[in-house]
């Protein structure tokens, strides 16, 4: 066995290792983006903090790619299925960079829709009651609208009373209310804070 395959050999498992956190970083980076733009909408985390996944991966990924082209001038491992790799992998960065940037340029909710859209639905109900506090607007009625449609129902509940309140109805008449507040928002105020 001469000397580069027995060293070869030895990286072998330095290499898998290597291979499956660059795979990790990269499915981590898929899942955790979403959460880590939330916290920073809602000023948990600082904006900055969106950029570590995609950093994570890309680093991993330039270390892999490095050593797998080493490998192919050493006739190590096959040159088309290392380019392939490599293609793949700064499709995957380019698409999830860009992305990130999108996410980072975005201006986040502020005020009320700050709240509205927050993860916790305890947070979002206190937010739609708070705004009946305030008192009827068309802004805060195409606000409140959109809550009907949220996924928990306690923040559904929550708006059906405020709208009701407004409106002069029983909260259970949903039909109703949906007329009522269609009719009293702005139709340029309802295409904004979409529900969760």
């Amino acid at each position: 066995m001469t000397e580069p395959t027995r060293t070869s050999a030895g990286l072998r498992p330095i290499r898998v290792t290597w291979y499956a956190l660059t795979l990790f970083a990269a499915v981590t980076a898929l899942f955790v983006g979403d959460p880590l733009a939330n916290a920073a909408a809602r000023g948990a985390l600082s904006r900055e903090w969106v950029f570590l996944p995609p950093l994570i991966f890309v680093v991993l990924f330039v270390g892999y790619v490095v050593d797998l082209w080493r490998l192919v001038r050493a006739r190590a491992y096959p040159s088309s299925r290392a380019l392939a790799q490599t293609a793949f992998g700064v499709v995957f960065a380019t698409i999830l960079i860009s992305t990130t940037v999108s996410s980072y340029r975005g201006h986040p909710p502020a005020g009320p829709d700050r709240l509205l859209l927050h993860p916790d639905a305890q947070v979002r109900a206190t937010a739609v009651y708070a705004l009946g506090f305030h008192g009827q607007s068309s802004d805060r009625v195409a606000r409140v609208l959109l809550r009907l449609e949220d996924r928990s129902p306690d923040v559904r509940d929550a708006a059906a009373s405020v709208l009701a309140r407004w409106a002069g109805r029983d909260p259970s008449d949903l039909a109703g209310i949906r007329a009522w507040a269609s009719a009293s928002s702005a139709t340029s105020s309802a295409s904004e804070g979409r529900p969760r």
